[in-house]
């Protein structure tokens, strides 16, 4: 499957699912929710909530079939950005914020997707700001680049990106995503009629 035309460049966040668990007895079910919340996002603010699935692809490796999924590239996430504020401590407005957007999302998925997130914590909350999506949207890949080898010459970590213009701690124009649906459940029984 590919969404993005080919011409588009922009920075993503791969995903690379373990060889051979989805389609071989297996399945995480994971595509299938994504694509599910991706097209009910379509005519739903509260899907800007959600990290969105652009894309999804299989590569077949030297341990098997991977699936792998191919996401926009987004900030820290909440266990890491609880580490920008005094005393670990993230300030009251920004958890009020991120709060309000984390329940329309969870609305969005219970009400709209049908689909239950079953792993909710920090390392599943990303964080972006305005200065975070510009330099993801205007920074030469070069930026991303890791200083360290590929381990086997096949992984290479994630690397950290912040902007130097902006204190996140200080920042309340904060857009928080709820991302990871490998144990998620979806419901294809009980839809509730409109009352």
């Amino acid at each position: 499957m590919t969404n993005l035309p080919a011409r588009v460049k922009q920075h993503v966040a791969p995903k690379i699912l373990t060889a051979d668990s989805y389609g071989h007895g297996n399945d995480t079910f994971e595509i299938d929710i994504l694509k599910h919340i991706r097209n009910e996002a379509v005519s739903d603010p509260r899907g800007l909530h959600i990290l969105q699935l652009l894309d999804s692809f299989q590569h077949n490796g030297p341990n098997g079939a991977h699936a792998c999924l191919v996401f926009p590239a987004m900030g820290p996430d909440m266990s890491k950005y609880r580490r920008l504020f005094p005393k670990l401590r993230i300030s009251t407005q920004a958890i009020q914020i991120v709060s309000r957007q984390l329940l329309l999302a969870l609305s969005f998925l219970h009400d709209t997707c049908r689909v239950m997130h079953t792993d909710i914590k920090p390392q599943n909350i990303l964080i972006e700001t305005p200065a975070i999506r510009e330099i993801f949207d205007h920074a030469p890949p070069e930026v991303f680049e890791s200083q360290e080898a590929a381990r086997d010459g096949n992984i290479m970590e994630s690397v950290q990106v912040s902007s130097a213009q902006e204190d996140l701690a200080q920042s309340l124009r904060v857009s928080a995503k709820l991302a990871d649906f490998r144990a998620s459940m979806m419901s294809y029984y009980g839809r509730r009629s409109a009352p």
